[in-house]
């Protein structure tokens, strides 16, 4: 009795064939036929066993037992066959041994996780909750001494409009505090990370009458120590129902930390490597979740508002033993100085912009000369010398700006007048930072990008002293990463309006319709 056993399993399996032809007359083959082949086949396969006892005890005492184990894998293989060149391209992809030239790969990855699992509910006269949980997750995907971590948690919550001096209120209809803290983890990196690799090395030795031999060369550096990231975080919440629950409002506040974050570290380039999976470093989340429902008419005429508030504050709180700054490129390469736009640095939020001061544009040849700044010219970019030495360096860069926002915001209103219905949200956020690279590309008139269209603002250039101080002078650079292309990025929009009519039942049944 009160026993309740279950078992789920599933198994996929996926194929997939990708076959492409271009003809040479095409600019994208280059004057000679390029076929490709591929196939990806892939498995995935899951179990899960939980059992689980439920009962209740002297009216008041509610149990719910729960424990469990579950198991996934996938397994991938995956192989390419690509010709160029092709005498006769009658037979397009179907005959890649006629091309001149070709290549050949191959890959296979196998992933596991298996997870013992538990928990523990438990209520006492619908006013007292506890929830105590934990799990044990091994991954394949860690070194094999850290294959498995453990993440336990716990939950409390008092119903305080339950209690006697509250049960007859006209006023609360709902009133409840909780509170939590639990540990998480994370495997979002792909497999066979902790051991050394082996990497193919085409066209790079020489064997006899061979000068384009094939060879095999270490490939990534092993980490033995590479172990799960995990996240601990703190939940303290309110939620309050008035005028028998016309007025909802829920309040949390939480603090997060994540440690161990699984990060590509850059390794020195005498190592032989340029990078390696590591657990690096630890990050901080902190922040407000308001929320807040009301059913402000009833009737035949419907209106509900819901509007929420959200609030986070990051901070990354540690990078390794070194603390070094790393850098990231994630807009690609936009010219000469257009690299490392995003910087992640101790004591700041994540995926901060980086670059220099926009000081103007040089106006005459006696303001280039008042400082060493390499490639300049009357009519090109002024940065701020921030560290005073008379000098434009890479020391003068500095964050220039904050892509998270202090707060994101939205309300919704909901209307029902007989078979009508309207709904219509705002959504918002306030106080992010853009970089508008999309402006960089389209305000500056430059040589190497001759054949696009332009802003009709590029055509206040400088074309002399005092002509302009915003913008610089055709064929003077593409400049490097600046604080003029970083912009408000607040908004409101008005996200969603539906408008929408119920046919009356009766008519529908008619039709032999449930709804329409």
């Amino acid at each position: 009795d009160n026993l309740i056993f279950r078992t789920n399993s599933a198994y996929t399996n996926t194929d997939q064939l990708a076959q492409t032809f271009a003809s040479g007359v095409l600019q994208e083959a280059l004057g000679q036929g390029q076929a490709t082949v591929s196939n990806i086949t892939q498995q995935n396969w899951l179990i899960e066993n939980t059992i689980e006892y439920r009962n209740t005890f002297s009216d008041d005492h509610d149990l719910t037992l729960l424990g469990g184990f579950t198991a996934e894998g996938t397994e991938r293989f995956n192989s390419s066959s690509v010709g160029l060149g092709f005498s006769t391209e009658v037979n397009n992809f179907n005959s890649l041994q006629q091309a001149e030239n070709q290549t050949v790969s191959s890959g296979f990855r196998d992933e596991n996780l298996a997870s013992f699992l538990g928990r523990i509910n438990y209520s006492y006269m619908d006013k007292y909750l506890l929830t105590l949980s934990f799990r044990a997750d091994g991954s394949s995907k860690f070194a094999a001494e850290n294959k498995w971590a453990s993440f336990p948690s716990a939950a409390l919550s008092w119903r305080i409009s339950e209690e006697d001096f509250l049960r007859e209120s006209n006023v609360i209809s709902d009133l409840r505090v909780r509170a939590s803290y639990g540990i998480t983890g994370s495997q979002a990196i792909n497999p066979y990370q902790s051991l050394a690799s082996l990497s193919t090395i085409a066209n790079a030795y020489t064997f006899g009458d061979d000068i384009d031999a094939v060879g095999v060369g270490a490939g990534r550096v092993p980490n033995p120590s590479l172990k799960w990231e995990t996240t601990e975080q703190a939940n303290i919440g309110l939620e309050l129902g008035l005028f028998e629950s016309r007025i909802n409002l829920t309040a949390d506040v939480y603090d997060k930390t994540t440690k161990d974050l699984l990060f590509s570290r850059q390794l020195p380039w005498y190592s032989g490597y340029s990078s390696q999976t590591d657990n690096i470093g630890s990050m901080r989340n902190r922040g407000v979740e308001l929320g807040l429902n009301t059913i402000n008419t009833t009737g035949n005429f419907m209106w509900t508002t819901s509007a929420n508030l959200s609030l986070n504050r990051n901070e990354i709180l540690d990078l390794g033993p070194d603390g070094l700054d790393v850098f990231e490129n994630a807009i690609g390469n936009l010219g000469s100085g257009w690299s490392q736009e995003h910087i992640l640095r101790e004591g700041e939020p994540m995926g901060s912009f980086y670059g220099y001061i926009f000081d103007g544009i040089y106006q005459n040849q006696e303001e280039v000369n008042a400082i060493e700044h390499t490639g300049a010219s009357a009519g090109s970019v002024k940065l701020k010398d921030l560290n005073d030495d008379d000098r434009i360096t890479e020391e003068d860069r500095t964050i220039i700006g904050d892509p998270n926002p202090d707060f994101i915001y939205s309300l919704t209103n909901e209307f029902s007048y007989r078979g009508f219905d309207l709904n219509i949200m705002v959504q918002g956020s306030y106080g992010n930072d853009i970089l508008n690279i999309q402006k960089k590309r389209l305000d500056l008139i430059d040589d190497e990008y001759t054949d696009q269209n332009l802003l009709t603002s590029s055509n206040d250039y400088w074309r002399g002293e005092g002509t302009s101080n915003t913008l610089q002078a055709p064929g003077t650079g593409r400049g490097v990463v600046e604080s003029r292309y970083v912009e408000d990025g607040s908004y409101l929009r008005l996200k969603n309006v539906l408008l929408g009519y119920n046919l009356p039942s009766n008519l529908v049944n008619k039709m032999g319709l449930q709804s329409l």
